[in-house]
């Protein structure tokens, strides 16, 4: 019958749904595993630990290579991870080029380093420290670099993830249905850059007022 169709089609649009939520899920899991990696390095935490001098950017490309076969451990979704020293150490796991700023100044940068936990940040064009020649929006998770001995934060951890890899999971949703699907962090603000439309912008009102 109708109705037997209808409740089938339902419940089969609603396993999709959790199967293309456990799937982004996994890839922010997976970048808070890459992060605490990087952040218990040995080697990265030795560096962080040095004073600011011109010897120390000089080692900043061997040190490159470390954080290359760091992230070969994980997915391939993650798409870049960079150490970013409070003595001015800068490396980065791909092969583009910082950007011509002191990092330790952006709003960024000091959002991550006064926290006690990962910080994600929404989507955004580009990523934040690498000049960029392509058009891709971006997800980014921010660590804080603690020295273990004294507890002092000695530089953050960055992690991103092309923002159109979410929208890869949850196209099968919606694009054979009537479903539209919408992301928010805790505090109910909107993840995806996309999330501007005046439907999410009224469930977003809604989830406010009765938090």
């Amino acid at each position: 019958s109708i109705k037997v169709i209808e409740d089938n089609a339902e419940k089969a649009n609603i396993s999709s749904i959790k199967m293309a939520a456990l799937n982004i899920n996994t890839l922010m899991t997976e970048c808070i595993k890459q992060g605490n990696m990087i952040s218990s390095d040995t080697l990265i935490r030795t560096y962080l630990k040095k004073t600011e001098s011109p010897d120390l950017e000089k080692e900043d490309v061997s040190l490159n290579d470390r954080l290359m076969f760091l992230k070969s451990y994980t997915i391939n979704d993650i798409s870049f991870t960079c150490v970013m020293g409070e003595n001015g150490l800068m490396i980065k796991s791909t092969y583009s080029f910082f950007n011509d700023t002191d990092f330790r100044d952006t709003d960024w940068y000091q959002q991550v380093i006064a926290s006690d936990s990962p910080v994600w940040f929404n989507a955004h064009e580009d990523q934040f420290m690498v000049v960029s020649r392509t058009t891709y929006n971006y997800v980014t998770m921010g660590r804080p670099m603690v020295d273990q001995t004294t507890g002092e934060k000695t530089g953050v951890v960055l992690i991103d993830f092309r923002e159109d890899i979410i929208y890869d999971n949850i196209q099968h949703v919606t694009s054979n249905s009537n479903s539209q699907i919408f992301f928010y962090d805790a505090d109910y603000n909107s993840v995806l850059r996309t999330n501007d439309n005046p439907l999410a912008q009224d469930i977003q009102k809604e989830l406010i007022r009765h938090k």
